[in-house]
């Protein structure tokens, strides 16, 4: 796709009635499920060449784009992630939700396959499964770590050759908007009585989501109470952790290392994945007394 210049000069309110219609800018929005399909692989493909650069362990085990099963997709979210099987005989899969493919914009495609596929799921559960490390942590699934680490994959993609296009920097921003507006939700349909309307109308006044993809994440959050919290505490903490050691290192700080740490023991409750991380770099680097005791408090 051609790179497109955003502008426009209207209300917040008018630019997301605007950006949600195929009529208004046609070439942001598929023809069909192979247009769709075929945009997301070449996604992928990019993806897939800018992991050495960030990442000094990749694994053995491969992963397919798929569109999701037609009897599943008109109450599934706009994507999923199915890790392979143990012995790796079937890959994992990056399924990408194709009904009503023409309602479905490009622009939240590249956040969407960052956190999906790689270095999202698929590199994460794919490490940890080859890991060796305990079978039962091989399969663990610590939400706050797996979606934490998901979203925080969302944030290499401007260090991985993505968001230099206007709509799409648009997209990844959107979806960080969206992150915040669930928490909104969440806690107004649990806490303070929202109804299921005002949830979808708040997220839609907010969010470029098309409203399909809206109702189907309300409708989650009404079923999963607290889900959507575990994912931005977990990106959040893995931020934390990485500014800190970035900031301690300075120049001796190595982004690949880190990453390979931070994924090398699988899933991990955040409390041991914090003390884990700071306890190993205070053994292999020479930071002071003082920064080893107070991470330890």
């Amino acid at each position: 796709m051609q790179a497109i210049a955003l502008k426009y000069n209207n209300s917040y309110a008018d630019f997301l009635t605007w950006i949600r219609s195929p009529q208004s800018v046609p070439q942001l929005y598929p023809k069909d499920e192979e247009d769709y399909l075929s945009f997301i692989r070449n996604v992928c493909k990019l993806a897939d060449g800018g992991l050495p650069a960030l990442f000094g362990q990749l694994p053995r085990c491969t992963y397919a784009v798929l569109p999701m099963p037609a009897n599943q997709a008109p109450a599934a979210p706009g994507a999923m992630y199915l890790q392979p099987d143990a012995q790796c005989t079937r890959p994992g899969i990056y399924y990408v939700n194709t009904y009503n493919v023409q309602l479905r914009p490009f622009y939240t495609m590249q956040s969407t396959s960052l956190h999906e596929a790689v270095p999202g799921h698929h590199l994460q559960l794919a490490i940890q499964q080859e890991a060796s490390i305990a079978p039962f942590r091989q399969f663990g699934d610590w939400t706050a770590f797996i979606e934490g680490w998901a979203l925080y994959s969302e944030s290499l993609g401007s260090l991985m050759g993505f968001y230099t296009d206007d709509f799409f920097l648009f997209g990844r921003y959107s979806d960080e908007i969206f992150r915040a507006c669930r928490l909104v939700v969440d806690t107004g349909m649990h806490q303070q009585g929202w109804s299921r309307q005002r949830a979808i109308d708040f997220m839609a006044s907010l969010t470029a989501m098309s409203i399909d993809d809206i109702t189907t994440e309300i409708d989650r959050y009404i079923a999963w109470p607290g889900q959507a919290l575990a994912y931005k505490i977990g990106e959040l903490k893995i931020q934390e952790i990485k500014q800190t050691l970035s900031g301690a290192l300075k120049d001796k700080f190595d982004i690949r290392q880190f990453h390979d740490d931070v994924l090398g023991q699988g899933a991990l409750p955040l409390d041991l994945l914090e003390n884990y991380m700071y306890e190993l770099y205070c053994r292999q680097f020479s930071l002071t007394n003082d920064f080893c005791k107070n991470q330890r408090n």
